[in-house]
Formats: C-alpha cells, sequence, structure tokens
C-alpha cells in the first residue's frame, strides 16, 4: 500500500512532491515518443475538484490540452483523462474503466 493511500485506516493524500516523484519514475517506463508529448503537454501540478459518489473531492492535473487534461486519482491510486469544466473542475465521467499507467494517445 502506498504512503498517501491508507494507513492505519486514515487517509493521506497524495503531496505534490510525492506525485512529482511518481510522474518521473512513471516516465522513466514510457517510450522516448510519449515522454516528449507529455514533456508539451504538461502544467503545473494544480488541485481540480472532482465530484465522485455526490461527493467533491481533489484531484491533481498534470497535463492538459484545451478542455482536456490528464489527472491523478489517488483515491484510485492512476491517472485519467477528462474534460475541464468551465469553473476548472474535472467534468464528471459518463463511464469508467478505473485509473490506468500514464495515458498519452488520448490527445
Amino acid at each position: 500500500m502506498s504512503p498517501h493511500s491508507k494507513t492505519m485506516n486514515r487517509w493521506i493524500p497524495i503531496s505534490r512532491d510525492e506525485l512529482e516523484e511518481l510522474v518521473s519514475a512513471q516516465l522513466t517506463e514510457c517510450s522516448p515518443e510519449h515522454a516528449q508529448q507529455f514533456a508539451r503537454l504538461r502544467v503545473p501540478f494544480r488541485t481540480a475538484s472532482v465530484m465522485r459518489d455526490g461527493v467533491i473531492e481533489s484531484v491533481f492535473i498534470v497535463a492538459q490540452l484545451e478542455e482536456m487534461a490528464i489527472y491523478y486519482e489517488d483515491i484510485e491510486d492512476g491517472f485519467n483523462v477528462s474534460e475541464v469544466a468551465p469553473d476548472g473542475s474535472i467534468a464528471p465521467l459518463a463511464s469508467s474503466s478505473g485509473p490506468s499507467p500514464m495515458r498519452f494517445n488520448v490527445f
């Protein structure tokens, strides 16, 4: 279990520094093309709200192209892609196949 998940039944969200380390580690596993694509789309990590089961939670957006963003879901311990709403929140997903490793080919 990762340190930013549940520890002794207490949720500890991932920190910006932990996410930087995670992204760096995953980029070493990406193809050079995907790493270059991420470098072009990367944004300074910022938080965004997302509605999950009627509760507003926070995620980190790590890359964005126009209204589409890659964000990190620390509750599900992975990355997802979704549209960013006009207010900066993550638009609700119609359906989700769960988080995945870095996904760059969606753009």
